[in-house]
């Protein structure tokens, strides 16, 4: 099992070391706006959950 997931980050590694710059920046954009929103949503809910109590 430990070896799969070793061969598996290996080759995501070296795909991320072949997408140009630009691209990059991209993905890394998409990812942070993606999770901005979902951490913000549970933010909200603890907040709401704290003053509640």
């Amino acid at each position: 099992m430990l070896v799969w997931l070793h061969r598996l980050l290996a080759w995501l590694t070296e795909l991320w070391r072949k997408i140009p710059d630009s691209v990059k920046d991209e993905i890394i954009a998409a990812v942070v706006v993606a999770f901005e929103e979902i951490f913000r949503k549970y933010y909200r809910e603890k907040k709401r959950e704290e003053s509640k109590q």
